[in-house]
C-alpha cells in the first residue's frame, strides 16, 4: 500500500501493484457447472477409460508388444547371452558365408542349364561347405562351454546352442542386437 503525496509527480509515483492474474467477466466460461454426476463420471473416465473395440485391441496389442519388449531385453542381458553374443562376434564364423554361398549357388543352378558340370561343381561345393560349417559350430559350441564354466560356473547352457546357429549363421551386419566386439578380439 501506497503512501499518499499529493506533491509528488506522477512519473515519480510508485507502480502499483497489478493483479497477477486478471479476471475477465465478460467471456464467462461459455459452459454451465457440471453436475455432481457429470464430473464423476469425466473423472472415471481419465482414470478408467471406456475404448472402443478397436481403441481396446490397439491398447493392448501396445501394451503386448511392451511387455515382450522389456522380457527380451532381460532375457538378452543375461551374462551368459552376452558372453555367447561376444565369442561368436569375435571369431570368424564358416556358418556366415552359408547364406550367400547358398544364393549363389541358387543363381547358378537357374541360369547354368547349358553347363550340367558347373551346377554339379556348386552343388558339391554347398555340400562341402555345410559340412565344414557343421564341424565349425562343434568346435565352436565347445570352445564357449569351456569359456562359459571359467567365467559363469555353473550357469545353464539351456537354449543357447540354438542362439549360437541362428547368431552365427546371420551376417554379421544383419546381427541384433549388434555386435560389441570387433572380430578377433580376446575374451
Amino acid at each position: 500500500m501506497g503512501v499518499f503525496r499529493p506533491y509528488d509527480s506522477q512519473e515519480k509515483s510508485t507502480p502499483e501493484v497489478s493483479d497477477p492474474a486478471p479476471h475477465d467477466q465478460s467471456k464467462g466460461k461459455g459452459a454451465p457447472t457440471p453436475t455432481r454426476r457429470q464430473a464423476e463420471a469425466a473423472r472415471r473416465q481419465r482414470v478408467n477409460p471406456v475404448l472402443t473395440k478397436k481403441e481396446a485391441r490397439v491398447h493392448e496389442r501396445d501394451v503386448r508388444r511392451a511387455n515382450q519388449t522389456k522380457a527380451v531385453a532381460a532375457q538378452d542381458n543375461l551374462p551368459e547371452r552376452v558372453l555367447l553374443r561376444d565369442y561368436i562376434d569375435a571369431r570368424f564364423n564358416v556358418t556366415e558365408i552359408l547364406l550367400p554361398a547358398w544364393i549363389l549357388v541358387l543363381a547358378v543352378v537357374l541360369l547354368g542349364t547349358r553347363w550340367p558340370t558347373v551346377v554339379e561343381i556348386a552343388t558339391f561345393a554347398v555340400w562341402v561347405l555345410l559340412i565344414v560349417a557343421i564341424i565349425d559350430l562343434y568346435v565352436m559350441w565347445r570352445g564357449y562351454k569351456k569359456l562359459l564354466a571359467l567365467r559363469h560356473p555353473g550357469a545353464s547352457t539351456r537354449g543357447l546352442f540354438m542362439l549360437a546357429v541362428n547368431r552365427a549363421l546371420s551376417i554379421r551386419p544383419w546381427r541384433a542386437p549388434t555386435p560389441r566386439v570387433k572380430r578377433g578380439a580376446k575374451l
